[in-house]
């Protein structure tokens, strides 16, 4: 929870800041991460293919997978009105909150929150609705592999070659939402937040 948050952010009534207490906008209620390492059964002393050739040792043996799984809930969303409360320019202006804007529309995979729930403040009036907890996006659920191998090159010097495969199942999760009240777009989940699958390789030495 906080008043504002990033550089130079200016609140937007400084004779009353807990206009805009609220949760912050990197906030997310839950961000769960889990991650694990497996040997995989090939190679010397291995369960399969353990003999101790060359083909076997330095090619089929000594692989490991890894996986990352992210369960994280949605940040928060700000609606914002024009400014008709004073006349610095160097604030946000927040819409006033009119109704429950979980309520009353039809939820679709891109219509987030009802937007006829926010309005503009009358003239003299400063807005409440920054990062408003009722227009959360969506959560983020990616999930990212790896598989891996090391090879001993001089002494305690190694190389090791990567495969990384990001957002593996190529699920889409939209964010966004927020906007102005009265936008056409407010609600809208307008882009892909969790990033489309992308596929790596690399090579890493360390000594």
């Amino acid at each position: 929870m906080d008043i504002a948050d990033g550089d130079n952010t200016n609140i937007e009534d400084i004779y009353n800041p807990r206009l805009t207490y609220s949760p912050a906008s990197f906030d997310r209620t839950n961000n769960v991460q889990i991650s694990g390492v497996y040997d995989l059964p090939f190679g010397p002393g291995r369960r399969f293919v353990n003999g101790g050739g060359l083909l076997n040792r330095e090619i089929l043996g000594g692989w490991q997978f890894s996986f990352l799984q992210q369960l994280a809930s949605g940040q928060p969303v700000s609606v914002t009105a024009n400014n008709t409360a004073d006349t610095s320019y160097a604030h946000a202006m927040y819409a006033l909150e009119t109704c429950n804007p979980k309520s009353g529309f039809t939820r679709t995979r891109f219509l987030n929150f009802n937007p006829a729930c926010f309005a503009q403040p009358a003239p003299g009036i400063y807005g409440t609705t920054r990062n408003v907890s009722a227009t959360r996006q969506p959560g983020l659920y990616p999930t990212n592999l790896s598989l891996f191998k090391t090879f001993s090159t001089f002494r305690e010097q190694q190389l090791q070659f990567r495969a990384d495969a990001f957002s593996i199942l190529n699920h889409p999760e939209f964010g966004g939402g927020g906007g102005n009240a009265g936008s056409p777009s407010l609600g809208l989940l307008t882009y892909e937040a969790s990033g489309l699958r992308t596929l790596q390789l690399s090579l890493k030495y360390q000594f």
